[in-house]
């Protein structure tokens, strides 16, 4: 049956209607799970939504039933069984739209579960353990069809309530969900020009901004119940620009980008060593990027804020003492993500500071992360300074990417204006609110 359904694999419509026959027909032969999972890849792949659904639902009653009979009746593989889940989570999200049983789904899952379930995760609770690909699609699902809240309210227990550490795949999640989340909210223009006035103000917009959080901190209540609440909400309710309680008292794209922070400078403290493109170019040992500098200069000095393990709403001015994420390893899609979010809320100028950290941890940007890096760069820049041929930010970071890749790793134009298409068709309102 596989072997029909590999020969079959352009035609989802007619694989269908094998499986709908053999089903009537020859019962005992779709008693294994990974016939319905090849079904289902190709019926997804094709947007056979409807289709798929049906198949779905089959899939789980095998679960349940097989969960039910000897364990050798029908041998489990738990690399198919969470192959399937996956799949189900998109049908749920993007198809049935049931947001809260596709999140129960994967949480029944957990060794530390609670709260309310569904039928839909009672009936799938014993067939595979919980693991980190699961919940990033999971993740990814929910910030795709602009359930940005519940991105970060599941970022924040993921490793209390499952067991299971982050990834960076985690990190891009959040990242985007803070970005994407953030575009157009009523305080996030006036919130990036007071960041870029803390290059001169830092201490003053730091201790207004401390107050403001512990303000908000006294009205929130962050129990197990109230966690509950929340996600039940930010799941069930249509889509709206997220508040302020979901994340941790802060607009959305200002803790996504603390969190990056702390995941960087926790991790490898030696980066506060480097300036923005520095020339010459000497690497820092291992050594060096995971220890801290001998005298350490205040963030603000980067222009960046923390917040403290502590007390979340405390801005120290020295990076965290230890490593927050010490298990995620950002990629060259991580830093893009992070670009992003700098360049869609006016901190543009740290962005070749983002590339010169890359180049110190030997992380080779992919034409795409430069394309966006360059479009966000040259949009800040001055046109008096392109008309009088003085030299830019962007003619810099142009000059010390070349110096540091080959040609072939440089952007072309043609990239480099698709990226831009992509940044302006992000901020369409025709353009649903989660993709990136």
């Amino acid at each position: 049956m596989l072997q029909t359904i590999q020969l079959q694999s352009r035609r989802p419509q007619t694989l269908f209607s094998i499986f709908q026959e053999l089903e009537h027909v020859r019962k005992a032969s779709l008693r294994d799970p990974a016939l319905y999972i090849a079904l289902l890849k190709y019926l997804v792949s094709d947007r056979r939504w409807a289709e798929a659904t049906v198949v779905w639902h089959r899939l789980i009653a095998l679960w349940l039933e097989r969960d039910q009979r000897p364990p050798l009746d029908t041998p489990r593989n738990s690399d198919l069984d969470h192959e399937g889940l996956s799949l189900g989570v998109l049908i749920l999200c993007r198809h049935i739209r049931r947001f809260d049983d596709a999140f129960h789904l994967v949480d029944k899952l957990g060794p530390r579960s609670f709260g309310p379930t569904s039928q839909t995760s009672d009936s799938t609770s014993s067939h595979a353990d919980l693991n980190m690909n699961l919940i990033n699609t999971l993740l990814r699902e929910l910030r795709m069809v602009g359930r940005f809240e519940a991105v970060h309210l599941l970022w924040k227990v993921i490793g209390e309530r499952y067991s299971v550490p982050r990834d960076k795949e985690t990190l891009l999640q959040v990242l985007y969900a803070g970005n994407f989340g953030s575009i157009g909210g009523e305080t996030d223009l006036n919130q990036g020009r007071l960041e870029s006035l803390a290059i001169s103000v830092a201490e003053q917009f730091s201790y207004m901004l401390r107050q403001r959080r512990k303000a908000k901190e006294a009205k929130m209540d962050h129990s197990l119940k109230m966690w509950d609440r929340q996600i039940e909400v930010s799941l069930r309710r249509p889509p709206r620009l997220p508040e302020e309680e979901f994340w941790d008292g802060m607009i959305a794209w200002q803790r996504a980008r603390l969190i990056f922070l702390e995941t960087m400078l926790g991790k490898h403290p030696g980066l506060m060593r480097l300036e923005a493109l520095a020339s010459p170019w000497i690497q820092l040992s291992q050594e060096q990027l995971n220890s801290p500098p001998f005298s350490l200069s205040p963030i603000h000095s980067h222009h960046i804020e923390f917040q403290d393990r502590s007390d979340p709403h405390e801005i120290p001015a020295y990076p965290p003492p230890v490593s927050l994420y010490p298990e995620i390893n950002p990629d060259s899609d991580t830093f893009l993500a992070y670009i992003w979010l700098l360049g869609e809320h006016g901190l543009a100028s740290q962005i070749p500071l983002a590339i010169t950290w890359m180049r110190a941890l030997n992380i080779v940007p992919s034409r795409r992360t430069l394309a966006f890096a360059f479009c966000f760069v040259e949009d800040m820049q001055n046109p008096l300074q392109h008309r009088y041929g003085l030299t830019t930010d962007y003619s810099k970071l142009s000059s010390w990417v070349e110096s540091w890749l080959d040609k072939a790793a440089i952007p072309s134009e043609d990239q480099i204006a698709e990226a831009r298409a992509r940044i302006l068709g992000r901020r369409s309102p025709k353009i649903f609110p989660g993709y990136g």
